[in-house]
């Protein structure tokens, strides 16, 4: 009887062991197919360096990435929204959103305009008030979303996203060319 009992044991002891493994290596993770992956790690919410920029070619990559982050950040609210996930945690994610926005119109300095593949149209120079004026449009909305994360306010703010989401693409509407 008793090495039944150790033999259940040791089986049990090495299917939870197996199983830690699985999740350990990422091959078993538990969270759901749909879930939201979470937000981004506080180590990748950095803002870019500048202005002053060493060269226009600077001012464009800065630019590209942080646009690149700023994609990601709204592709995982997104996915938090329709989760009808906590927003909360996602506070940070949205205070980046809301630097950014605050810092585009200074990522945009004369002479960048051409150069490492910029979708920058020209307005962005010709009618640098229209431009501007969306920007803090952007920052507009994207403070009001941040309000709604750090109250949790998962209503609100899956009304804000729509709303902050309209504001940013305003601007690419008027601003980005159009990828073929």
């Amino acid at each position: 009887m008793r090495s039944r009992t150790i033999l259940a044991a040791v089986l049990m002891l090495g299917a939870l062991t197996a199983a830690g493994a699985l999740l350990a290596t990422g091959l078993v993770t538990g969270a759901r197919a749909d879930a939201p992956e979470g937000p981004l790690p506080a180590s990748a919410l950095v803002l870019p360096a500048g202005p002053p920029f060493a060269s226009a070619q600077d001012a464009i990559e800065a630019r590209r990435k942080a646009y690149k982050l700023s994609g990601k950040i709204f592709k995982e609210l997104k996915a938090a929204v329709e989760a009808g996930a906590p927003v909360k945690p996602y506070a940070a994610d949205v205070a980046f959103l809301v630097a950014w926005s605050r810092k585009i119109p200074l990522m945009f300095p004369p002479g960048s305009d051409t150069g490492h593949e910029t979708k920058a149209l020209p307005e962005v120079w010709t009618d640098r008030e229209h431009f501007e004026r969306d920007a803090a449009d952007y920052t507009a909305a994207a403070e009001t979303l941040a309000k709604l994360a750090e109250a949790d306010d998962k209503a609100g703010f899956a009304r804000q996203f729509q709303a902050t989401g309209k504001a940013c693409a305003a601007c690419h509407k008027a601003f980005r060319a159009r990828l073929n």
